[in-house]
């Protein structure tokens, strides 16, 4: 994390992977957290970030505020594969919800 920020300061993509892999492979969800944050303020159209924080609360159930980071991403998305990796995220994400709250 912190050679990712040393390198490349200024640019969103460097917190928002350092924030993944403290998420997916060391399992330091405060640390991710304040990685993508900072990918969220350096850069506050960055979608790849929305993604990454959607993600994020999934893990932790927070079902309200991952639908709003989802939506939030496909609206930002740069370009026709970021817009389409986000649609499919959002459908998976739907069918998971869907059977975890049929109402």
């Amino acid at each position: 994390f912190l050679r990712a920020s040393l390198l490349e300061p200024a640019h969103p993509s460097s917190y928002n992977r350092a924030g993944q892999v403290l998420l997916f492979h060391l399992g330091r969800t405060a640390g991710a957290l304040a990685a993508f944050e900072r990918a969220r303020d350096i850069a506050p159209i960055y979608a790849p970030v929305y993604y990454s924080l959607h993600i994020y609360h999934l893990t932790r159930g927070e079902l309200e505020e991952a639908t709003s980071l989802i939506d939030a991403a496909r609206k930002m998305a740069r370009n026709e594969t970021e817009s389409a990796l986000f649609h499919g995220a959002q459908q998976e994400f739907d069918m998971v919800k869907n059977r975890l709250h049929p109402w």
